[in-house]
């Protein structure tokens, strides 16, 4: 039987071993360990450290946040962009010290205080990973990272009621 999810993350082509992995790994692990359940100042407080650390990594990029919280980038200059989308909020539970465990080809997380296991909030936080790679790999690039999309899409609404020129020139869009 093909086990999809083992073959996902130690198939061929990704290695533990190789530097840019563990890079990878670690980046993903300091995105999953800040918490970000929607609406809460847990949320807004990784939006700004998110926020810092992808001016810091990609000086070229053009970085802007609206009053609600997304995040617009824009890097390079094109007649029409491919855009990458990844929300910021998380639908879990606040865990006391939540952390990334990777035993074999399983990811979980573990809440230090309970010993519980916790959710971590893999499939956007995987996403924000993602763009994150990206942008360091591709001189063209437009990434949108609105807030509060697990509780009705709410940062995508804004950003279109009240920001719809910044999405005109998008040839393509990848969430």
């Amino acid at each position: 039987n093909f086990n999809y999810r083992r073959e996902i993350i130690t198939g061929s082509n990704f290695k533990y071993d190789t530097l840019e992995s563990k890079e990878v790994l670690r980046l993903l692990k300091w995105l999953v360990e800040i918490q970000s359940p929607s609406e809460t100042n847990e949320m807004y407080y990784f939006i700004e450290l998110l926020k810092e650390k992808i001016e810091l990594e990609n000086p070229t990029c053009k970085i802007d946040m609206d009053e609600f919280g997304n995040i617009y980038i824009t890097k390079g200059r094109s007649k029409n962009y491919p855009l990458l989308i990844s929300h910021t909020d998380t639908n879990q539970e606040l865990y006391g010290d939540l952390r990334m465990c990777v035993l074999d080809d399983m990811i979980f997380g573990m809440d230090y205080e309970t010993g519980e296991q916790g959710g971590l909030g893999l499939d956007d936080k995987m996403g924000i990973t993602i763009i994150l790679h990206l942008l360091k790999k591709f001189e063209i690039l437009k990434v949108f990272l609105p807030v509060n999309e697990e509780i009705g899409l709410i940062g995508t609404h804004q950003a279109l009621q009240n920001n719809l020129e910044w999405f005109k020139d998008i040839a393509y869009c990848i969430q």
